[in-house]
Protein backbone atom coordinates (compact mmCIF):
# COMPACT_ATOMS: atom_id res chain seq x y z
CA UNK A 1 0.00 0.00 0.00
CA UNK A 2 1.61 3.05 -1.01
CA UNK A 3 1.06 6.66 0.97
CA UNK A 4 -1.33 7.78 -1.50
CA UNK A 5 -3.33 4.85 -1.30
CA UNK A 6 -3.06 5.00 2.45
CA UNK A 7 -4.07 8.36 2.68
CA UNK A 8 -7.02 7.64 0.89
CA UNK A 9 -7.82 4.50 3.21
CA UNK A 10 -7.07 6.62 5.76
CA UNK A 11 -9.71 9.63 4.83
CA UNK A 12 -12.45 7.15 4.02
CA UNK A 13 -12.35 5.38 7.40
CA UNK A 14 -11.70 8.47 9.21
CA UNK A 15 -15.47 10.06 7.36
CA UNK A 16 -16.83 6.48 8.13
CA UNK A 17 -16.05 7.29 11.69
CA UNK A 18 -17.63 10.65 12.19
CA UNK A 19 -20.77 9.27 10.63
CA UNK A 20 -20.77 6.24 12.41
CA UNK A 21 -20.06 8.18 15.84
CA UNK A 22 -21.71 10.57 15.58
CA UNK A 23 -25.18 9.44 14.89
CA UNK A 24 -27.93 11.65 14.77
CA UNK A 25 -28.18 15.10 13.28
CA UNK A 26 -27.98 17.77 15.79
CA UNK A 27 -30.67 18.07 17.62
CA UNK A 28 -33.11 20.64 17.72
CA UNK A 29 -33.40 20.80 21.38
CA UNK A 30 -30.87 19.05 24.25
CA UNK A 31 -33.45 16.26 24.92
CA UNK A 32 -30.98 15.04 28.29
CA UNK A 33 -33.86 15.39 30.82
CA UNK A 34 -36.31 13.15 28.76
CA UNK A 35 -33.60 10.47 27.83
CA UNK A 36 -33.15 10.26 31.78
CA UNK A 37 -36.38 10.05 33.14
CA UNK A 38 -36.81 6.53 34.85
CA UNK A 39 -39.16 3.82 33.01
CA UNK A 40 -40.12 0.15 34.07
CA UNK A 41 -40.57 -2.12 31.27
CA UNK A 42 -39.54 -5.91 30.72
CA UNK A 43 -39.44 -6.64 34.71
CA UNK A 44 -36.29 -3.97 34.67
CA UNK A 45 -35.88 -0.14 35.33
CA UNK A 46 -33.90 2.01 32.64
CA UNK A 47 -33.75 5.06 31.08
CA UNK A 48 -36.47 6.25 29.00
CA UNK A 49 -33.45 6.60 26.11
CA UNK A 50 -32.94 2.77 26.74
CA UNK A 51 -36.84 2.34 26.10
CA UNK A 52 -36.98 4.28 23.27
CA UNK A 53 -34.58 2.46 21.19
CA UNK A 54 -35.93 -0.91 21.97
CA UNK A 55 -39.20 0.93 20.53
CA UNK A 56 -37.04 1.89 17.34
CA UNK A 57 -35.43 -0.91 16.92
CA UNK A 58 -38.68 -3.00 17.28
CA UNK A 59 -41.21 -1.05 15.06
CA UNK A 60 -38.67 0.49 12.63
CA UNK A 61 -35.63 -1.85 13.21
CA UNK A 62 -33.92 1.83 14.04
CA UNK A 63 -31.04 2.23 16.94
CA UNK A 64 -30.75 5.56 18.33
CA UNK A 65 -32.06 7.14 15.55
CA UNK A 66 -34.02 6.20 12.66
CA UNK A 67 -34.19 7.96 8.86
CA UNK A 68 -37.73 8.80 7.88
CA UNK A 69 -39.27 11.15 5.17
CA UNK A 70 -42.44 11.69 3.21
CA UNK A 71 -41.19 13.05 0.04
CA UNK A 72 -40.99 9.71 -2.26
CA UNK A 73 -43.79 7.93 -0.50
CA UNK A 74 -46.01 10.67 -1.82
CA UNK A 75 -45.91 12.49 -4.90
CA UNK A 76 -45.52 15.67 -5.03
CA UNK A 77 -49.22 16.73 -5.66
CA UNK A 78 -49.95 14.59 -2.94
CA UNK A 79 -47.78 16.03 -0.54
CA UNK A 80 -49.26 19.72 -2.08
CA UNK A 81 -52.46 19.09 -1.79
CA UNK A 82 -53.68 15.79 0.31
CA UNK A 83 -55.11 17.34 3.66
CA UNK A 84 -54.40 14.33 5.55
CA UNK A 85 -50.62 14.84 5.54
CA UNK A 86 -50.84 18.08 6.64
CA UNK A 87 -50.20 17.43 10.11
CA UNK A 88 -47.31 15.33 9.31
CA UNK A 89 -45.65 17.84 7.24
CA UNK A 90 -45.48 19.88 10.70
CA UNK A 91 -42.63 16.90 11.19
CA UNK A 92 -41.42 16.38 7.81
CA UNK A 93 -41.34 20.17 6.02
CA UNK A 94 -41.57 19.53 2.34
CA UNK A 95 -41.68 16.11 3.56
CA UNK A 96 -38.02 15.63 3.30
CA UNK A 97 -36.07 12.98 5.01
CA UNK A 98 -34.90 13.55 8.52
CA UNK A 99 -32.46 11.50 11.42
CA UNK A 100 -35.06 11.44 14.11
CA UNK A 101 -33.64 10.65 17.60
CA UNK A 102 -35.39 7.52 19.08
CA UNK A 103 -35.79 9.47 22.49
CA UNK A 104 -37.73 12.38 20.45
CA UNK A 105 -39.74 10.02 18.46
CA UNK A 106 -40.92 8.16 21.42
CA UNK A 107 -41.78 11.49 22.69
CA UNK A 108 -43.30 12.43 19.71
CA UNK A 109 -45.70 9.44 19.81
CA UNK A 110 -46.65 9.98 23.49
CA UNK A 111 -48.21 14.00 22.38
CA UNK A 112 -49.09 13.96 18.86
CA UNK A 113 -49.65 10.38 18.11
CA UNK A 114 -52.39 11.37 15.55
CA UNK A 115 -49.74 13.20 13.34
CA UNK A 116 -48.03 10.08 12.84
CA UNK A 117 -50.78 8.09 10.70
CA UNK A 118 -49.82 8.53 7.61
CA UNK A 119 -46.02 8.67 8.49
CA UNK A 120 -44.37 5.35 7.15
CA UNK A 121 -42.25 4.17 10.11
CA UNK A 122 -43.35 0.77 10.15
CA UNK A 123 -40.72 -1.36 8.90
CA UNK A 124 -42.36 -3.71 5.63
CA UNK A 125 -39.84 -4.14 2.76
CA UNK A 126 -40.99 -7.52 1.67
CA UNK A 127 -43.34 -8.02 -1.94
CA UNK A 128 -45.29 -10.71 -0.34
CA UNK A 129 -46.49 -8.61 2.30
CA UNK A 130 -46.78 -5.82 0.70
CA UNK A 131 -48.98 -7.61 -2.15
CA UNK A 132 -50.64 -9.18 1.40
CA UNK A 133 -51.66 -5.41 2.52
CA UNK A 134 -52.58 -4.16 -1.03
CA UNK A 135 -49.82 -2.33 -1.87
CA UNK A 136 -47.08 -1.84 -4.58
CA UNK A 137 -43.58 -2.71 -3.75
CA UNK A 138 -42.63 0.40 -5.23
CA UNK A 139 -44.49 3.77 -3.77
CA UNK A 140 -46.41 6.70 -5.97
CA UNK A 141 -42.99 8.75 -5.54
CA UNK A 142 -40.88 6.41 -6.83
CA UNK A 143 -39.25 4.56 -3.88
CA UNK A 144 -39.00 0.89 -2.67
CA UNK A 145 -41.16 0.30 0.16
CA UNK A 146 -39.09 -0.17 3.18
CA UNK A 147 -42.09 1.29 5.51
CA UNK A 148 -45.55 1.59 6.05
CA UNK A 149 -48.03 3.96 7.46
CA UNK A 150 -50.48 2.87 10.49
CA UNK A 151 -53.20 4.14 8.49
CA UNK A 152 -52.17 1.78 5.79
CA UNK A 153 -52.12 -0.79 8.13
CA UNK A 154 -54.83 0.08 9.91
CA UNK A 155 -56.98 0.47 6.81
CA UNK A 156 -56.53 -2.77 4.49
CA UNK A 157 -58.71 -5.14 4.72
CA UNK A 158 -57.18 -7.45 2.52
CA UNK A 159 -54.94 -7.69 5.27
CA UNK A 160 -58.07 -8.50 7.54
CA UNK A 161 -58.89 -10.99 4.85
CA UNK A 162 -55.66 -12.73 4.92
CA UNK A 163 -55.30 -12.68 9.15
CA UNK A 164 -59.10 -14.10 9.06
CA UNK A 165 -57.99 -16.92 6.68
CA UNK A 166 -54.56 -17.90 8.42
CA UNK A 167 -57.00 -18.50 11.54
CA UNK A 168 -59.39 -20.71 9.88
CA UNK A 169 -55.87 -22.56 8.15
CA UNK A 170 -54.51 -22.99 12.10
CA UNK A 171 -57.64 -23.97 13.28
CA UNK A 172 -58.27 -26.47 10.81
CA UNK A 173 -55.05 -28.48 11.28
CA UNK A 174 -54.91 -27.86 15.21
CA UNK A 175 -58.48 -29.53 15.22
CA UNK A 176 -56.76 -32.55 13.34
CA UNK A 177 -54.02 -32.72 16.47
CA UNK A 178 -51.38 -31.43 13.90
CA UNK A 179 -48.60 -29.16 14.53
CA UNK A 180 -49.58 -25.97 12.47
CA UNK A 181 -47.00 -24.70 10.54
CA UNK A 182 -46.49 -21.01 9.34
CA UNK A 183 -46.05 -20.20 5.62
CA UNK A 184 -42.36 -17.66 5.07
CA UNK A 185 -45.43 -14.91 4.29
CA UNK A 186 -47.44 -15.86 7.14
CA UNK A 187 -44.22 -15.40 9.43
CA UNK A 188 -43.51 -11.72 7.64
CA UNK A 189 -46.95 -10.83 8.19
CA UNK A 190 -46.40 -11.94 11.72
CA UNK A 191 -43.72 -9.53 12.53
CA UNK A 192 -45.17 -6.95 10.43
CA UNK A 193 -48.37 -7.05 12.93
CA UNK A 194 -46.17 -7.58 15.82
CA UNK A 195 -44.94 -3.75 15.38
CA UNK A 196 -47.91 -2.58 14.76
CA UNK A 197 -49.81 -3.32 17.76
CA UNK A 198 -46.69 -2.51 20.00
CA UNK A 199 -47.44 0.64 17.94
CA UNK A 200 -50.54 1.18 19.05
CA UNK A 201 -50.56 0.20 22.49
CA UNK A 202 -47.30 2.40 23.41
CA UNK A 203 -49.56 5.49 21.72
CA UNK A 204 -53.06 4.19 23.85
CA UNK A 205 -55.08 6.82 24.31
CA UNK A 206 -57.37 6.15 27.56
CA UNK A 207 -59.47 9.25 26.68
CA UNK A 208 -60.91 7.50 23.33
CA UNK A 209 -63.92 5.82 23.70
CA UNK A 210 -63.64 2.26 23.70
CA UNK A 211 -63.71 0.08 20.98
CA UNK A 212 -62.35 -3.83 20.31
CA UNK A 213 -62.11 -5.13 16.43
CA UNK A 214 -59.66 -7.54 14.83
CA UNK A 215 -57.10 -4.82 13.42
CA UNK A 216 -55.92 -2.70 16.43
CA UNK A 217 -57.13 0.97 16.31
CA UNK A 218 -56.78 3.80 18.44
CA UNK A 219 -59.53 3.41 21.70
CA UNK A 220 -58.75 -0.23 21.72
CA UNK A 221 -59.30 -2.12 24.90
CA UNK A 222 -58.40 -5.52 24.66
CA UNK A 223 -56.76 -5.78 27.61
CA UNK A 224 -59.62 -4.39 29.28
CA UNK A 225 -61.17 -7.12 27.71
CA UNK A 226 -59.28 -9.73 28.32
CA UNK A 227 -59.32 -8.79 32.42
CA UNK A 228 -63.18 -8.54 32.21
CA UNK A 229 -62.90 -12.12 30.56
CA UNK A 230 -61.00 -13.92 33.41
CA UNK A 231 -63.40 -12.08 36.23
CA UNK A 232 -66.20 -13.64 34.48
CA UNK A 233 -63.90 -17.17 34.53
CA UNK A 234 -63.55 -16.79 37.83
CA UNK A 235 -67.44 -16.36 38.18
CA UNK A 236 -68.10 -19.39 36.16
CA UNK A 237 -65.28 -21.39 38.11
CA UNK A 238 -67.06 -24.42 39.24
CA UNK A 239 -65.70 -26.54 42.42
CA UNK A 240 -65.89 -30.10 43.16
CA UNK A 241 -69.69 -30.21 43.76
CA UNK A 242 -70.26 -28.76 40.67
CA UNK A 243 -71.12 -25.23 41.86
CA UNK A 244 -69.75 -21.84 40.96
CA UNK A 245 -69.74 -18.96 42.23
CA UNK A 246 -72.46 -17.37 40.18
CA UNK A 247 -74.45 -19.21 41.66
CA UNK A 248 -73.88 -19.40 45.05
CA UNK A 249 -74.35 -15.66 44.66
CA UNK A 250 -77.56 -15.69 43.24
CA UNK A 251 -78.85 -18.19 45.88
CA UNK A 252 -78.04 -15.83 48.14
CA UNK A 253 -79.71 -13.31 46.62
CA UNK A 254 -82.64 -15.86 46.74
CA UNK A 255 -82.51 -16.43 50.12
CA UNK A 256 -82.62 -13.33 51.05
CA UNK A 257 -85.52 -12.75 49.49
CA UNK A 258 -87.73 -15.76 50.64
CA UNK A 259 -86.31 -16.93 53.78
CA UNK A 260 -84.80 -13.22 55.10
CA UNK A 261 -81.16 -14.22 55.04
CA UNK A 262 -79.15 -11.64 56.33
CA UNK A 263 -79.72 -8.62 54.07
CA UNK A 264 -76.30 -7.41 54.19
CA UNK A 265 -75.18 -10.35 52.26
CA UNK A 266 -78.15 -10.34 50.07
CA UNK A 267 -77.23 -7.31 48.96
CA UNK A 268 -74.10 -7.64 48.22
CA UNK A 269 -74.10 -10.92 45.71
CA UNK A 270 -77.25 -8.59 44.59
CA UNK A 271 -74.64 -5.23 43.65
CA UNK A 272 -71.73 -7.92 42.63
CA UNK A 273 -74.05 -9.91 40.00
CA UNK A 274 -75.57 -6.42 39.08
CA UNK A 275 -72.25 -4.64 38.41
CA UNK A 276 -71.23 -7.59 36.22
CA UNK A 277 -74.15 -7.77 34.38
CA UNK A 278 -73.36 -4.13 33.29
CA UNK A 279 -69.82 -4.48 32.44
CA UNK A 280 -71.11 -7.66 30.01
CA UNK A 281 -73.30 -4.97 28.27
CA UNK A 282 -71.21 -2.02 28.43
CA UNK A 283 -68.23 -5.26 26.72
CA UNK A 284 -71.04 -5.92 23.74
CA UNK A 285 -71.11 -2.32 22.71
CA UNK A 286 -67.43 -2.66 22.14
CA UNK A 287 -67.57 -4.56 18.84
CA UNK A 288 -68.86 -3.21 15.70
CA UNK A 289 -72.47 -3.94 15.06
CA UNK A 290 -72.96 -7.00 13.13
CA UNK A 291 -74.96 -7.24 9.60
CA UNK A 292 -79.00 -7.97 9.48
CA UNK A 293 -79.77 -11.57 8.47
CA UNK A 294 -80.69 -10.55 4.95
CA UNK A 295 -77.07 -8.68 4.69
CA UNK A 296 -78.50 -4.87 5.46
CA UNK A 297 -76.36 -2.64 6.97
CA UNK A 298 -76.38 -2.62 11.04
CA UNK A 299 -77.56 0.16 13.07
CA UNK A 300 -75.29 2.21 13.94
CA UNK A 301 -73.71 1.66 17.85
CA UNK A 302 -71.91 4.00 19.85
CA UNK A 303 -69.02 2.76 21.50
CA UNK A 304 -69.09 3.16 25.71
CA UNK A 305 -67.15 6.16 26.47
CA UNK A 306 -64.35 6.35 29.25
CA UNK A 307 -67.09 8.01 31.98
CA UNK A 308 -69.17 5.04 30.94
CA UNK A 309 -66.49 1.96 31.23
CA UNK A 310 -65.17 3.77 34.58
CA UNK A 311 -68.42 4.48 36.53
CA UNK A 312 -69.42 0.44 35.79
CA UNK A 313 -65.73 -0.51 36.51
CA UNK A 314 -65.61 1.87 40.02
CA UNK A 315 -69.15 0.13 40.60
CA UNK A 316 -67.63 -3.38 40.97
CA UNK A 317 -64.54 -2.44 42.96
CA UNK A 318 -66.98 -1.03 45.57
CA UNK A 319 -69.22 -4.10 45.35
CA UNK A 320 -66.03 -6.86 45.15
CA UNK A 321 -64.45 -4.77 48.39
CA UNK A 322 -68.19 -5.32 49.75
CA UNK A 323 -68.58 -8.59 49.27
CA UNK A 324 -65.40 -9.85 50.92
CA UNK A 325 -66.34 -7.63 54.07
CA UNK A 326 -69.67 -9.68 54.50
CA UNK A 327 -68.18 -12.89 53.80
CA UNK A 328 -65.53 -12.23 56.54
CA UNK A 329 -68.19 -10.71 58.82
CA UNK A 330 -70.75 -14.00 57.93
CA UNK A 331 -67.65 -16.27 58.80
CA UNK A 332 -66.79 -14.40 62.04
CA UNK A 333 -70.23 -14.82 62.76
CA UNK A 334 -71.08 -18.10 61.99
CA UNK A 335 -68.03 -19.67 64.09
CA UNK A 336 -68.46 -17.81 67.50
CA UNK A 337 -68.55 -19.82 70.37
CA UNK A 338 -71.92 -22.21 70.60
CA UNK A 339 -73.62 -21.18 67.11
CA UNK A 340 -72.78 -24.86 65.59
CA UNK A 341 -71.23 -27.82 65.84
CA UNK A 342 -67.92 -29.44 65.48
CA UNK A 343 -69.70 -31.01 62.46
CA UNK A 344 -71.36 -28.44 61.39
CA UNK A 345 -68.10 -25.99 61.34
CA UNK A 346 -66.09 -28.91 59.37
CA UNK A 347 -69.14 -28.32 56.74
CA UNK A 348 -68.92 -24.54 56.61
CA UNK A 349 -65.34 -23.70 57.06
CA UNK A 350 -64.57 -24.96 53.23
CA UNK A 351 -67.50 -23.01 52.11
CA UNK A 352 -66.36 -19.70 53.63
CA UNK A 353 -62.71 -20.25 52.56
CA UNK A 354 -63.71 -20.98 48.67
CA UNK A 355 -65.95 -17.89 49.00
CA UNK A 356 -63.75 -15.46 50.60
CA UNK A 357 -61.16 -16.40 48.16
CA UNK A 358 -63.27 -16.01 44.84
CA UNK A 359 -64.33 -12.74 46.08
CA UNK A 360 -60.85 -11.45 47.46
CA UNK A 361 -60.06 -12.44 43.68
CA UNK A 362 -62.46 -10.72 42.24
CA UNK A 363 -61.34 -7.12 43.83
CA UNK A 364 -57.57 -7.55 42.69
CA UNK A 365 -59.01 -8.20 39.06
CA UNK A 366 -61.61 -5.33 39.39
CA UNK A 367 -58.37 -2.99 40.28
CA UNK A 368 -56.63 -4.57 37.02
CA UNK A 369 -59.32 -3.63 35.22
CA UNK A 370 -59.67 -0.15 36.21
CA UNK A 371 -55.77 0.07 35.30
CA UNK A 372 -56.57 -1.78 32.17
CA UNK A 373 -58.50 1.12 30.85
CA UNK A 374 -55.50 3.68 31.38
CA UNK A 375 -52.96 0.76 30.02
CA UNK A 376 -53.71 -1.32 27.23
CA UNK A 377 -50.04 -2.75 26.87
CA UNK A 378 -50.25 -6.58 26.65
CA UNK A 379 -49.48 -7.71 23.04
CA UNK A 380 -52.30 -10.40 23.40
CA UNK A 381 -51.04 -14.09 22.09
CA UNK A 382 -52.73 -14.84 19.21
CA UNK A 383 -49.49 -14.39 17.12
CA UNK A 384 -46.77 -15.62 19.57
CA UNK A 385 -44.95 -12.81 19.84
CA UNK A 386 -41.11 -13.52 21.21
CA UNK A 387 -40.10 -10.02 21.28
CA UNK A 388 -38.76 -7.59 24.12
CA UNK A 389 -42.90 -6.42 24.31
CA UNK A 390 -44.03 -10.09 25.00
CA UNK A 391 -45.57 -9.07 28.14
CA UNK A 392 -46.26 -5.29 27.82
CA UNK A 393 -46.25 -2.13 25.76
CA UNK A 394 -46.56 0.55 27.76
CA UNK A 395 -44.49 3.49 28.94
CA UNK A 396 -44.50 3.14 33.00
CA UNK A 397 -43.42 6.35 35.03
CA UNK A 398 -43.96 6.14 38.76
CA UNK A 399 -44.21 3.37 41.23
CA UNK A 400 -47.25 2.30 41.27
CA UNK A 401 -50.30 1.16 44.76
CA UNK A 402 -50.69 -2.27 43.38
CA UNK A 403 -49.79 -4.69 45.94
CA UNK A 404 -50.84 -8.01 43.74
CA UNK A 405 -48.06 -6.94 40.98
CA UNK A 406 -45.49 -7.49 44.76
CA UNK A 407 -46.89 -11.28 45.63
CA UNK A 408 -44.36 -13.80 45.78
CA UNK A 409 -47.48 -16.09 44.02
CA UNK A 410 -48.36 -13.19 41.83
CA UNK A 411 -48.91 -14.74 38.30
CA UNK A 412 -46.50 -13.86 36.24
CA UNK A 413 -48.57 -13.85 32.95
CA UNK A 414 -51.37 -11.42 35.03
CA UNK A 415 -51.52 -7.80 33.97
CA UNK A 416 -50.56 -6.71 37.75
CA UNK A 417 -47.91 -4.29 37.08
CA UNK A 418 -46.00 -2.91 39.97
CA UNK A 419 -45.65 0.54 37.80
CA UNK A 420 -48.36 3.14 36.51
CA UNK A 421 -48.16 4.00 33.12
CA UNK A 422 -47.79 7.43 31.99
CA UNK A 423 -51.31 7.96 30.63
CA UNK A 424 -52.53 7.23 33.82
CA UNK A 425 -50.97 9.53 35.64
CA UNK A 426 -51.58 12.25 32.42
CA UNK A 427 -55.26 11.40 32.57
CA UNK A 428 -56.31 8.65 35.49
CA UNK A 429 -59.31 9.39 37.82
CA UNK A 430 -58.89 9.74 41.21
CA UNK A 431 -60.94 6.57 41.83
CA UNK A 432 -57.92 4.88 39.57
CA UNK A 433 -55.19 6.82 41.78
CA UNK A 434 -56.65 5.82 45.10
CA UNK A 435 -55.68 2.75 46.74
CA UNK A 436 -58.60 0.57 47.40
CA UNK A 437 -59.03 -0.10 51.40
CA UNK A 438 -56.31 2.37 52.61
CA UNK A 439 -57.23 6.06 50.89
CA UNK A 440 -54.28 7.49 53.24
CA UNK A 441 -51.79 5.98 51.17
CA UNK A 442 -52.65 7.41 47.92
CA UNK A 443 -51.09 9.64 44.82
CA UNK A 444 -50.06 12.74 46.27
CA UNK A 445 -53.05 14.52 44.63
CA UNK A 446 -50.39 18.36 44.68
CA UNK A 447 -47.60 15.77 42.95
CA UNK A 448 -50.10 14.33 40.04
CA UNK A 449 -50.88 18.22 39.30
CA UNK A 450 -47.37 18.89 39.03
CA UNK A 451 -46.57 15.76 35.92
CA UNK A 452 -49.82 17.13 34.50
CA UNK A 453 -48.60 20.74 34.22
CA UNK A 454 -44.90 20.20 32.96
CA UNK A 455 -46.39 17.53 30.60
CA UNK A 456 -48.77 19.70 29.20
CA UNK A 457 -46.73 22.57 28.69
CA UNK A 458 -44.05 20.23 27.32
CA UNK A 459 -46.28 19.30 24.47
CA UNK A 460 -47.37 22.91 24.06
CA UNK A 461 -43.66 24.12 23.72
CA UNK A 462 -42.71 21.04 21.60
CA UNK A 463 -45.32 21.25 18.97
CA UNK A 464 -44.72 25.31 18.87
CA UNK A 465 -41.99 23.94 15.82
CA UNK A 466 -41.73 27.94 14.56
CA UNK A 467 -41.58 29.72 17.58
CA UNK A 468 -38.52 31.33 18.54
CA UNK A 469 -36.84 30.27 21.52
CA UNK A 470 -38.54 27.05 21.09
CA UNK A 471 -35.61 24.56 22.29
CA UNK A 472 -35.46 26.88 26.00
CA UNK A 473 -39.24 26.43 26.65
CA UNK A 474 -38.65 22.27 25.36
CA UNK A 475 -35.64 21.80 27.90
CA UNK A 476 -37.25 24.19 30.65
CA UNK A 477 -40.82 22.09 30.10
CA UNK A 478 -38.31 18.74 30.12
CA UNK A 479 -36.34 19.55 32.74
CA UNK A 480 -40.02 20.42 35.10
CA UNK A 481 -41.30 17.27 34.01
CA UNK A 482 -38.50 15.16 34.88
CA UNK A 483 -37.92 16.38 38.13
CA UNK A 484 -41.91 16.41 38.61
CA UNK A 485 -42.07 12.65 38.33
CA UNK A 486 -38.90 12.16 40.14
CA UNK A 487 -40.72 13.78 43.28
CA UNK A 488 -43.90 12.05 42.26
CA UNK A 489 -41.84 8.72 42.07
CA UNK A 490 -40.27 9.29 45.79
CA UNK A 491 -42.96 10.64 47.27
CA UNK A 492 -44.88 7.28 46.90
CA UNK A 493 -42.59 4.88 48.01
CA UNK A 494 -42.90 5.01 51.66
CA UNK A 495 -46.94 5.00 51.12
CA UNK A 496 -45.97 1.65 48.67
CA UNK A 497 -44.24 -0.11 51.19
CA UNK A 498 -47.02 0.51 54.21
CA UNK A 499 -49.54 -0.40 51.71
CA UNK A 500 -48.41 -3.50 50.34
CA UNK A 501 -47.15 -4.38 54.23
CA UNK A 502 -50.98 -3.94 55.30
CA UNK A 503 -52.48 -6.05 52.34
CA UNK A 504 -50.17 -9.02 52.12
CA UNK A 505 -48.65 -11.19 54.64
CA UNK A 506 -44.91 -11.32 55.32
CA UNK A 507 -44.21 -14.68 53.62
CA UNK A 508 -45.98 -13.30 50.82
CA UNK A 509 -44.19 -10.27 49.86
CA UNK A 510 -41.64 -9.90 47.30
CA UNK A 511 -38.64 -8.11 49.19
CA UNK A 512 -36.43 -8.31 46.20
CA UNK A 513 -38.85 -7.08 43.70
CA UNK A 514 -40.44 -3.72 46.25
CA UNK A 515 -36.55 -3.00 46.40
CA UNK A 516 -36.05 -3.25 43.09
CA UNK A 517 -38.93 -0.96 41.99
CA UNK A 518 -38.32 1.81 44.13
CA UNK A 519 -37.74 4.96 42.04
CA UNK A 520 -34.27 4.84 40.84
CA UNK A 521 -31.66 7.65 42.05
CA UNK A 522 -30.30 9.24 39.03
CA UNK A 523 -26.73 7.85 39.56
CA UNK A 524 -28.32 4.23 39.47
CA UNK A 525 -29.21 5.44 36.27
CA UNK A 526 -26.40 7.27 34.57
CA UNK A 527 -23.91 4.07 33.51
CA UNK A 528 -26.70 2.78 31.20
CA UNK A 529 -27.28 6.54 29.92
CA UNK A 530 -23.19 7.03 29.29
CA UNK A 531 -23.20 3.66 27.64
CA UNK A 532 -25.83 4.96 25.47
CA UNK A 533 -24.15 7.62 24.55
CA UNK A 534 -20.88 5.64 24.28
CA UNK A 535 -22.29 3.47 21.52
CA UNK A 536 -19.30 0.72 21.80
CA UNK A 537 -20.70 -1.68 18.90
CA UNK A 538 -19.91 1.75 16.79
CA UNK A 539 -16.77 2.40 17.99
CA UNK A 540 -16.08 -0.97 17.66
CA UNK A 541 -16.03 -1.09 14.77
CA UNK A 542 -13.87 2.08 13.65
CA UNK A 543 -11.21 0.82 16.22
CA UNK A 544 -11.02 -2.63 14.02
CA UNK A 545 -11.24 -0.59 10.80
CA UNK A 546 -8.21 1.40 11.56
CA UNK A 547 -6.63 -1.71 12.67
CA UNK A 548 -7.09 -3.30 9.45
CA UNK A 549 -5.40 -0.48 8.10
CA UNK A 550 -2.54 -0.34 10.33
CA UNK A 551 -2.29 -4.16 9.68
CA UNK A 552 -2.22 -3.59 5.74
CA UNK A 553 0.63 -0.41 6.37
CA UNK A 554 2.65 -2.70 8.32
CA UNK A 555 3.12 -5.28 5.11
CA UNK A 556 3.63 -2.34 2.86
CA UNK A 557 7.10 -1.39 4.94
CA UNK A 558 8.01 -4.91 5.20
CA UNK A 559 7.78 -5.28 1.57
CA UNK A 560 9.42 -2.04 1.14
CA UNK A 561 12.82 -3.39 3.38
CA UNK A 562 12.43 -6.87 1.89
CA UNK A 563 12.90 -5.31 -1.85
Amino acid sequence: MNRTTWHKAWAVGFALSLALAGGASAKDFNDADIRSIPVYHHGRVMPWDTLAKVAAETISEGGSYVKLQLEGYYTPDQLADDARLKPALEMFPEGKQRKVPASEMLLSWMIESEKWEEVPFILCEHAAVHEVLGLKSKTDGGLHRKYVSPRMIAESQSLVDYVESWRERRMSVESADEKFKPTPTDELVEKLLVRYRVYRKLTHDPRLPLRAAQTIMPGDRSEFLGVLSKALDRLDEQNAKGSNLEQMLATFVDLGQSQGLGEDLSSAARGELAALADLRLLASRMFPASAGPSGEAPPPQQPPTLAEAEAAVVQLRKASLRLVDVFEEQKNRAFEEGRMTEDQARTIRPMFHELTSKAGSLTVLARQMHLALYDNGATGDFFKERDQFRYNASVYVAPALNPAALAKNRDPMSEAEPWLTLKAVLYGSDDLLLSDAWPQESFDRGRIKAVRAAWKDLAAAYQNRGADGRAAAVETAAAALNKSLRQLGEDVEPKRERLVAAELSADQIDEHLLAYTAYPSAARLAPELAYNAVKPFQWAWVICFFSVLAFGQSFSKLRAAAF
